[in-house]
């Protein structure tokens, strides 16, 4: 069993607008499980896969991920986003000694460009800091422009390319 990690605390402003961040209990997991279905869907429907293929492809990476989530060792935190009682994201992190990596940041479409992922990365950041890291990273598709360029503006630097992904990091 791994370590738990405490998960960063949302500004107030949030807290009067419904949203909360709390660890993720086991009735969450059909939840979670659809948005990150619904959002690989969107991805493979752009590339042109019929429905029922994406919705088949999407089920079985999500398997593949929780698998291997189970298999990650060393600090780790799974958190709900929350609004007014619903799921509308997920955040997943895992701290690697000065490195808090935030190992899945997921919103619904409906809670995008809202600010709400500005504010979780902005207490991602405050966190690592009171954890004593160097840096906040995360991986992000490379296809993602919009990802990329939030995580620019907030302060990522792109540290790297291994295939479709890039490494980012936030310094501290």
């Amino acid at each position: 069993m791994c370590d738990p990690l405490s998960l960063p605390t949302l500004p107030a402003a949030l807290d009067a607008q419904g949203v909360r961040l709390r660890a993720r209990q086991s009735g969450d997991q059909l939840a979670v499980d659809q948005l990150y279905q619904q959002w690989r869907i969107e991805q493979f429907i752009v590339g042109g896969l019929p429905l029922a293929d994406c919705q088949q492809l999407a089920s079985q990476q999500c398997r593949a991920q929780r698998q291997h989530y189970r298999l990650l060792e060393g600090p780790l935190a799974w958190g709900v986003v929350e609004q007014h009682g619903q799921c509308v994201g997920r955040l997943y992190l895992q701290q690697h000694g000065d490195d808090l990596h935030i190992l899945d940041i997921l919103l619904q479409p409906a809670s995008r460009n809202h600010g709400l992922g500005s504010a979780l990365l902005t207490a991602c950041h405050a966190h690592a800091a009171a954890l004593g890291c160097t840096q906040l990273s995360l991986l992000v598709e490379l296809n993602n422009p919009r990802a990329l360029l939030l995580y620019q503006r907030l302060g990522f630097v792109l540290t790297g390319v291994n295939g479709v992904h890039g490494q980012m990091v936030w310094p501290v």
